[in-house]
């Protein structure tokens, strides 16, 4: 009878108990407690405040298309055998091991994108709760150069320094339309074809001037025309107005 009773507690972490009772032909008030395992248990093993996919990051991230980015994860509590990752858009690749992983990317295409991450233990058949990670793609913005120059009027020097075939040498940082330019100082740029530009200058205020007509510069609020002295370094300007020089240190 004893030997109909053995039962292995280790493999059964959480049991629940129901009472029992044999066979007349045994002692008829005789019960004894045997162990009955959860039908829900083994679906969640994993579950609950100790185990569970974590990330030191926000789960939920905005980045533009083609933009390149990678988001790291590890377990939290008991150790899985696996990780499972659903639903990853393409261009993104999944790094795991154990108890950590990482995604790593670039997704090509904009739009909102859901990824499912769990921790996975084969011997119980068990996962942790879901870990959503949401990433929303915007439109990739353009260079502001390229909208600025033609391929042909601009050459890169390195660290972000440029070249003009007509404007000379200048910075920028390639996310706005501010620049650096070597006698100008920082100075705004805005066009609409390429070839005709709005300059905005703290001291001047808005300047027009093009490609042809580089380094005369007409004032919007002078209604006068300014020409930039090139073999200067600094930012001097000969005012035809007043025939006289406009001196600004940068």
């Amino acid at each position: 009878m004893a030997a109909n009773l053995k039962f292995h507690a280790g493999k059964f972490v959480h049991v629940a108990f129901q009472i029992i009772k044999l066979p007349s032909a045994y002692y008829s008030s005789f019960q004894i407690a045997a162990p009955v395992v959860s039908s829900t248990f083994c679906a969640h093993a994993l579950s609950g405040a100790t185990t569970e996919v974590r990330s030191a990051k926000t789960n939920s991230i905005e980045i533009e298309a083609g933009e390149d980015f990678e988001f790291d994860f590890y377990i939290q509590g008991k150790t899985p055998t696996s990780f499972v990752v659903s639903e990853l858009p393409e261009g993104l690749s999944k790094t795991l091991s154990r108890r950590q992983g990482s995604i790593a990317g670039a997704i090509k295409n904009s739009g909102s994108y859901t990824v499912t991450i769990q921790g996975y233990n084969s011997y119980y058949n068990a996962y942790t709760p879901d870990f959503v990670l949401s990433i929303e793609v915007t439109d990739s913005k353009p260079d502001p150069l390229t909208t600025l120059f033609s391929n042909e009027q601009l050459n890169s020097l390195g660290l972000n320094w440029y070249s003009s075939t007509w404007l000379g040498e200048f910075y920028s940082n390639n996310n706005s339309y501010w620049i650096y330019h070597k006698r100008l100082g920082w100075v705004f740029m805005d066009t609409s074809d390429g070839k005709n530009y709005w300059f905005f200058d703290e001291n001047l205020g808005w300047l027009f001037v093009s490609s042809s007509i580089y380094p005369f510069f007409y004032s919007y609020e002078k209604s006068n025309w300014l020409y930039l002295f090139p073999e200067t370094t600094d930012k001097r300007f000969w005012d035809y107005s007043s025939n006289s020089f406009l001196n600004f240190s940068q």
